[in-house]
């Protein structure tokens, strides 16, 4: 392994879409498919024809590495900040020292290897054609399975050890599911859904989930373990390549149109986050608790310190939802509900330390709330009638 001697370290702040993000310029375009962590200071980006580039800095510069590889590289993915994968063309590769060396994985086929799925520290699968590679001893062994596919199998996601979704390219009408940690797996057919490809999913819990894709732009959610599916309501042609959740609440889904969509409700709402002219957003990664980083298709990062979303009083998230626009909101934000707030209601808006901030009277039909003296962050806002029905929303602001 060698680094080259040209070190890639612009890096300014812009205004990208809807929040402050900071632009990394990598070096030379080239397509990049995935960018991923062994530790907060130590990642990398993989791409064609065995391009990997490092950073050492949390994602701020980065250097060319020399791996020896020359085929198309993937996915990356670390089960311990020693251990990672790279998924390949033809091979499979381990590092056992951070990723200073690489070594192809031995005695398995050579075929198309397309995503690094790591649960946790010992349980992850590595998708391919008409099967998965899976491992319950952190990549020590690996073990091919079928999905009862003839196409491949673009993404998996288990929200559970038992309970796994998988996702297949290719024009299908349908995914897969797994109640035995992957072990075997269920085609169901998802009628209506056109001539979509899918490349992404996540579930948080073994019920509530998404599914993206493109070919006539799916964004879908279920509540019921994928028996039933309804849209996500977000701009035309979302187009969506992937979805990374940080916590419950907190999550990003990538689209194919240049935009990154986020969520800090859980999935109730997803507004517009960061749009990048003329690239798409290959990939996301989340180096510590309190950094975002984005990969473009043309290696070019981008990095968003996020606030976490996280409330000290949990019953501060407790009633019905309210939808909140715009979400982030600078100064100011609208309820936008089917029951009208009426001026006997109280409206409290709390950080989310739960202290209470700031206090009104109930909003009349078409006014607004002036949120411009409230400082960058998270907020919940929580209205109670005079029945004591309590509804709630999360918003962020600029």
């Amino acid at each position: 392994m060698r680094l080259s001697s040209f070190l890639f370290v612009f890096f300014v702040s812009i205004q990208l879409g809807f929040s402050q993000w900071s632009y990394v310029n990598t070096g030379p375009n080239v397509e990049s498919f995935d960018v991923g962590f062994a530790d907060p200071m130590n990642g990398f980006i993989v791409g064609v024809n065995g391009m990997v580039r490092r950073t050492k800095d949390g994602g701020y510069t980065w250097e060319n590495m020399d791996v020896g590889i020359s085929e198309w590289l993937y996915s990356i993915s670390f089960f311990t900040p020693k251990v990672g994968f790279i998924a390949g063309k033809n091979h499979v590769f381990r590092t056992d020292d951070g990723g200073d060396t690489w070594t192809i994985v031995e005695g398995l086929n050579k075929e198309v290897r397309t995503k690094v799925y790591v649960r946790d520290s010992l349980f992850g699968f590595i998708c391919g054609e008409q099967n998965v590679l899976r491992t319950i001893d952190g990549g020590m062994s690996w073990n091919s399975i079928s999905v009862n596919t003839d196409k491949w199998i673009s993404n998996v996601h288990f929200p559970t050890p038992d309970t796994g979704y998988a996702v297949i390219s290719g024009y299908a009408w349908e995914y897969h599911k797994s109640i035995d940690g992957g072990l075997t797996w269920d085609s169901i057919g998802l009628p209506g859904f056109g001539l979509s490809t899918f490349s992404g999913v996540y579930f948080q819990t073994g019920l509530k989930g998404f599914i993206g894709g493109y070919y006539f732009n799916v964004f879908k959610q279920t509540n019921d373990g994928g028996l039933t599916w309804t849209d996500v309501d977000v701009a035309p042609s979302a187009n969506i390549s992937g979805f990374w959740f940080k916590s419950d609440l907190e999550g990003y889904a990538a689209g194919n149109n240049s935009t990154l969509f986020r969520t800090i409700d859980g999935g109730v709402s997803w507004m517009p986050e960061l749009i990048i002219p003329s690239t798409s957003i290959s990939s996301l990664a989340y180096p510590n608790d309190s950094t975002v980083v984005a990969l473009g298709s043309n290696s070019d990062i981008f990095i968003r310190e996020a606030s976490t979303v996280s409330v000290k009083d949990p019953t501060l998230l407790s009633g019905q939802q309210l939808t909140l626009i715009p979400n982030p909101a600078q100064d100011q934000i609208w309820i936008t509900d089917d029951e009208q707030i009426a001026e006997t209601d109280i409206l409290a808006i709390y950080n989310i330390q739960g202290i209470l901030v700031l206090s009104v009277p109930g909003m009349l039909p078409g006014k607004s709330l002036d949120i411009s003296s409230l400082r960058r962050g998270t907020y919940v806002i929580k209205v109670t009638n005079q029945d004591s029905i309590v509804r709630m929303g999360l918003f962020q602001k600029l």
